[in-house]
């Protein structure tokens, strides 16, 4: 009987399920809201050892992991170092969304400098103290510090941004929560001289109530740049971003998103907020992305589905060109999609006066300005360019052009040409 009551103990065991692993399905984007990189490895380190991807055509990794925490990093060719540290996965489905940026100088290292950081809550208030240490003779740039969500990006939030010697040690600093409570993250990005990037998650939990209200009407519009924005600057490529807005009572929110990939909370706003930008990695043109908005006491919905890029060029007339008086000024444009509304915005500046004849906004791709004086300089730019889905309720515009930043306060130079009229 003992034997036999072993031989099922034995059995029982070896049918027994292997503990469920944390499933990542990632995202790498070159800057906040850029466009995803291609061949780079990424690794994640925890308890258990160390496993690496290597990123798919469209930035995407997968890796299966025991559960528990992890630092993640990016290596890959014209990528600065990039380091996420405070990482805890759970069993099952875990969204990751990773960022790298292109180096300053590429022959200066590549390694993330060290960032320690630690965090509590004194009288209602957030106290926080945190260390960027230099790495390989590279000084601190900036520490970026955001209560409930990643700063570097659009979004705004309760967080701060400090630089240079400032960035080395911050000392103890106050933050006010603005009636954010319970369980949420401290998230603290560092950049070194060379563009390399450390982020460190601190989990908290902040006292307070549960505040009052709910959102109403909220609505999601992807906006697709012809230019990458990074934190620090500007850059080549694309950048995409949605920006959420809805109406609503005090606060605070938790807004997640919901994508293929899964869903993951991606920010927490203070009372009084009223709209988010999201520029995380795993936003795609073409694949549709959702956000549901948490309040104390309601929610709302809203989704879009992001257009691919749109480039434009000047094809009349050709740089340097001598033209008569009333040149013919005309343009072509790619991408976008199909099935969509564009407006375009011509306009041709006097070199020697600086003044400029603003065209009007069309549809087309070509117009024809009044005369201009013989003998002149002059320089024709495509001032704005973009595409939009639906005119009279847009969710998403394609923007090639926009020299003011008057969609969405991000300027996006658009191209010009110089020519001259003959006399």
């Amino acid at each position: 009987m003992r034997s036999l009551l072993l031989g099922l103990l034995l059995l029982a065991s070896a049918c027994a399920l292997p503990p469920r692993l944390a499933e990542v399905r990632g995202a790498l984007r070159l800057g906040p809201g850029g466009p995803p990189v291609a061949g780079a490895w990424v690794y994640l380190e925890g308890p258990l050892g160390a496993w690496g991807a290597r990123t798919d055509g469209e930035g995407g990794f997968r890796l299966h992991v025991p559960p528990g925490a992890y630092r993640a990093w990016v290596e890959g060719e014209g990528l600065a170092g990039s380091e996420v540290r405070g990482l805890e996965l759970a069993p099952g489905p875990q969204p990751l969304g990773l960022v790298a940026l292109s180096p300053f100088r590429p022959g200066w290292p590549r390694r993330p400098p060290l960032l320690e950081a630690e965090a509590g809550v004194e009288g209602g208030l957030l106290r926080y103290r945190a260390r960027l240490f230099p790495q390989e003779g590279l000084p601190p740039l900036a520490l970026l510090v955001g209560l409930g969500y990643v700063p570097g990006t659009l979004s705004v939030g309760v967080g701060e941004h400090l630089y240079l010697e400032e960035a080395r040690d911050t000392g103890y600093r106050l933050l006010d929560p603005r009636g954010l409570s319970g369980p949420t993250t401290l998230f603290l990005v560092g950049y070194d001289a060379n563009n390399n990037r450390v982020e460190l998650r601190l989990p908290l939990w902040l006292p307070g109530g549960a505040g009052q209200g709910g959102p109403r009407r909220a609505k999601a519009v992807a906006y697709t740049l012809a230019r990458r924005v990074e934190a620090l600057g500007f850059q080549g490529g694309y950048s995409l971003l949605v920006r959420l807005s809805w109406e609503g009572g005090e606060g605070p929110y938790r807004v997640f998103r919901e994508t293929e990939e899964g869903v993951q909370e991606v920010a927490y706003l203070p009372q009084g907020t009223t709209a988010f930008t999201d520029a995380g990695p795993g936003l795609r043109p073409g694949e549709r992305v959702c956000y549901r908005v948490w309040g104390p006491e309601a929610q709302a919905y809203a989704c879009t589905t992001p257009l691919p890029p749109l480039s434009a060029r000047i094809s009349s007339p050709g740089e340097g060109e001598v033209t008569g008086p009333t040149p013919r000024l005309a343009w072509a444009v790619e991408g976008g999609g199909g099935g969509l509304s564009y407006t375009f915005q011509p306009v041709v500046w006097d070199q020697l006066t600086g003044g400029g004849i603003f065209l009007g906004r069309t549809a087309g791709t070509e117009v024809q300005p009044p005369p201009l004086l013989p003998g002149r300089p002059y320089t024709f730019e495509l001032y704005l360019a973009y595409a939009v889905d639906d005119p009279e309720d847009p969710r998403a515009y394609s923007v090639a052009a926009d020299r003011q930043g008057s969609l969405l306060g991000i300027a996006v130079p658009g191209p010009s040409v110089n020519f001259e009229v003959g006399p």
